[in-house]
């Protein structure tokens, strides 16, 4: 799966590997389990997952170090959700 390119790309890389991951695996996920999926550094992943918690697709389940988090994606709030309601339509 490729990151490279535009930002856009790359989180929707990282919220493919998500999905891919809560639906094999569960809900609950670190920066390092993304990174491998990926084939990326972990420094590539966790900023970007810091975004994701912004736009409301991934909850801090737990802020110990390493921090886990909780797959939102698709749930009522989250980015997709929004655009799922709306069509795309972001405005």
């Amino acid at each position: 799966m490729s990151v490279d390119g535009r930002p856009d790309q790359a989180l929707g890389a990282i919220r493919d590997a998500l999905r891919e991951r809560r639906d094999r695996i569960g809900p609950y996920v670190k920066a390092r389990h993304v990174a491998e999926d990926l084939d990326v550094p972990v420094q590539y992943v966790t900023p970007r997952l810091s975004a994701l918690v912004d736009m409301g697709d991934l909850t801090v389940w737990s802020d110990a170090t390493p921090r886990t988090y909780r797959i939102t994606l698709d749930e009522r709030g989250g980015t997709d959700a929004d655009e799922a309601a709306t069509g795309g339509d972001r405005r």
